[in-house]
């Protein structure tokens, strides 16, 4: 068993390199905490040690992982000391290190929960979160640099997980079920260079009592 020693595994996220390694992320259970794990396994069949890659406070719930250019980009959803949820990053370089925890949310009084996470061609990671109180937020990080503030793109209250993609020229495309006067629209949000574009409903449906 690979974590015998973990109680309570969840959320299992796993991405396959080009070279057959297989890389899994879960949450466990710590002595005080709900962390999340990292290891691999090589090309010789064997799994690596277990590493705890958040360390963070709180109750970890949702997971993503995102494989590009040999490098990891993993990101969750961690209850912290305000007992809301937040969105952490971290990475894994291609050399094998990992570089320090970020928090990504910044507001630390609501929900930042769910979320989705998107690496485009040039290492860009895009991240996209419903707020509790309505809004989708989203942000970006160039490789090296810090995290852009983060910007809400719709006005409408979310009623599920949104979703991102990043195409090959780094616009990020964005959708999400709402909830619009009184009716639930999956809306559609591409980014246009620097500034968001309307949210286009896509999807009929019917008032929603």
């Amino acid at each position: 068993m690979l974590a015998a020693n973990l109680p309570d595994a969840s959320s299992p996220q796993l991405a396959v390199a080009p070279n057959v390694t297989i890389h899994l992320v879960w949450f466990s259970s710590t002595t005080t905490y709900n962390d999340a794990f990292y290891a691999y396994r090589g090309t010789d069949g064997g799994w690596s040690a277990v590493q705890n890659i958040s360390q963070t406070y709180g109750s970890g719930h949702e997971m993503k992982i995102v494989l590009w250019r040999m490098a990891f980009h993993v990101a969750w959803n961690d209850t912290g000391e305000s007992g809301y949820f937040s969105v952490y990053y971290r990475q894994r370089r291609s050399d094998g290190q990992w570089l320090p925890v970020q928090k990504v949310s910044t507001n630390s009084m609501s929900h930042a929960h769910p979320f989705d996470m998107s690496v485009d061609f040039e290492t860009t990671v895009h991240l996209v979160w419903a707020q509790s109180g309505g809004n989708l937020i989203y942000t970006k990080r160039w490789v090296n640099q810090d995290w852009l503030p983060p910007v809400a793109i719709t006005n409408a209250t979310v009623m599920s997980y949104p979703a991102i993609v990043a195409d090959r020229s780094g616009v990020a495309h964005v959708v999400g079920p709402a909830l619009i006067m009184g009716c639930s629209e999956v809306l559609h949000a591409p980014d246009g260079a620097n500034s968001w574009t309307t949210p286009v409903a896509i999807s009929e449906s019917q008032p929603v009592d």
